[in-house]
Formats: C-alpha cells, structure tokens, sequence
C-alpha cells in the first residue's frame, strides 16, 4: 500500500482532495445544482465512494505516466522519491500492476454508473502519456488535462447526487465548463516545479517555451479573472466573494514572488487550495454568505 500511496502522493493534493469537494458541494447546494436535493446524510454516506472512484482513477492514470521511460528520466530529477526513480518498483512491474488496476477501474466505474467518465479518463490517459500528448505541445497538454480533470468532476458530482444523472440541473453543467476553463488556462501551475525534469526529457511545457515570466504572468492573470467570473456566476455575497478573491491573490502573490522548484511546489499546493475555494462557492451561495 505504500507503494500505491507513493505513485499517488502529490496528486492527492491536487486531484483527489480538490475533486471530492467538486462533488460533494454540488450534492449539497440545493436547488442551485440538482433538482431534486439529495439528504444531506446519504451524500456524506457517498464521500468514501466518490474518494475512491478518484482515487483509483488518479492511480490508473500515475502508474502509466510514471512507467514511461521519459518519464523515470524526469522524475529522477524532479521527484525521485517516485516507486521508479527510487527502485521500489520496476517497469515491468509497474507495467503488470497498471494490467491489474485498469479492470479494477472499469468495474468500479460500472458499479458506481461512471461509465462515460471512466472510459473517458482511460482514454485521455493514454492519449497524454502513450501517444505524447503532453510532450510536444502545451496546449495540447493542457487541453487533456482540462477535459481529464472535467470527467473527475462530472463522477464525482454524479455519485455524490446519487447516481441520477437527470437530477442535474443546467447551472451544474454549465459549471463543469467553467471548471474546464480554469483548468485549461492555469494548470501550466505544475510546469514551474518540473522545468529541470521536462527540459531532460524535452518537454514542451509553456514556461520552457515562452519563459517562466510568461507562465507566472499567464497564471496570475487567469486566476483572478476566473476567480470574478465564479463568484459573479454563483452571486455570492460579500463574505463568499472576499474568501475567494483573498485566496486567489495569495496563490498569485506566491506564483510571482516564490520562485524555484522547491517554492513552486508549494506554489502548486496552493493552487490546489485556490481550486478548493472555487468548488466551495455553490454552497457558499446556498448557506447566504
């Protein structure tokens, strides 16, 4: 287990913490999301299934990235604590145990009605590490990112409802595309950390194409524009609108100041946080604050 814990260390901060409270704030926000309210009670009953629906789809996705060869390559500069770079686990391996986990995923999305998401994430993992998708291209890095982590968000709403997919209202779809918005524009926020492991492995990430200024400045900008944006959408009052906006400019005071790997990692952290904030509005605007 703590291999498996290993593969997915960093993610759960990013991933399956962020994404648990995507679905479980839609579940619990009333009318503004479904149109039949789930009780309360039966949505934190489904918090542990919507934590490993993501949990074993982050897993999925993190034993193919990480057995790449490019990708030992990176994270022996950049994370070599990883099970690969720290021989705990070879690539043959870690390509038997990914043989092992994506029937496991499959079934879980059966049995929890996720199909679309599930096949939706095996198919977009392999398109971002098999196929190179986030090798050659930022944009198309973070396009794949931004539609991977929508499906997440999609799961984990659906199973936080309670399965029902026609009990989720039009402003709940319209708020996963936004979501996609956020992601595509500031997940670059992972790239800072990783600029010494991508340029080994000849990555095209956007700080190493355009500049680090450019990525903190792309960053930045896009964090306090969706941050209005979100909180405009879900007319929050003064309370909601002033923790998210406080949030957003902390994460964007430390993306410019903080600088080096080490910094950005926790530059990254806070991201995540800035998110966390972003997926509490619904019910902020629920409970009037």
């Amino acid at each position: 287990m703590e291999t498996l814990w290993l593969f997915t260390f960093q993610d759960m901060f990013s991933m399956v913490i962020p994404q648990t409270v995507f679905g479980v704030s839609m579940a619990l926000s009333g009318f503004a999301t479904t149109y039949h309210q789930p009780h309360p009670i039966e949505v934190l009953r489904r918090i542990p299934l919507v934590v490993f629906w993501n949990w074993t789809n982050v897993l999925l996705f993190d034993i193919a990235n990480q057995r790449l060869a490019g990708a030992v390559i990176e994270d022996a500069v950049n994370k070599p604590w990883r099970p690969l770079p720290s021989k705990r686990v070879s690539e043959p391996q870690a390509r038997r145990l990914l043989l092992l986990i994506v029937p496991l995923v499959l079934v879980t999305g059966i049995t929890l009605q996720c199909v679309p998401e599930t096949s939706s994430v095996i198919v977009l993992t392999w398109m971002y590490n098999d196929l190179g998708g986030a090798d050659d291209d930022y944009v198309v890095k973070n396009l794949l990112n931004a539609f991977g982590i929508s499906c997440y968000s999609s799961a984990s709403t659906l199973i936080a409802c309670g399965w029902d997919r026609q009990n989720i209202s039009t402003d709940t779809y319209c708020w996963l595309g936004m979501s996609w918005g956020v992601i595509f524009t500031t997940v670059q926020i992972q790239d800072l950390a990783d600029m010494a492991g991508d340029a080994v492995r000849g990555r095209r990430s956007l700080p190493l194409v355009y500049g680090e200024k450019v990525a903190r400045l792309s960053i930045i900008l896009s964090a306090m524009g969706w941050s209005i944006i979100c909180v405009t959408f879900w007319n929050v009052r003064t309370l909601g609108t002033i923790f998210c906006m406080m949030i957003a400019a902390l994460f964007s005071l430390a993306t410019y100041f903080r600088r080096g790997a080490p910094q950005d990692k926790t530059n990254f952290k806070l991201w995540g946080l800035w998110i966390i904030s972003l997926y509490l509005l619904p019910i902020l605007k629920r409970i009037g604050v």
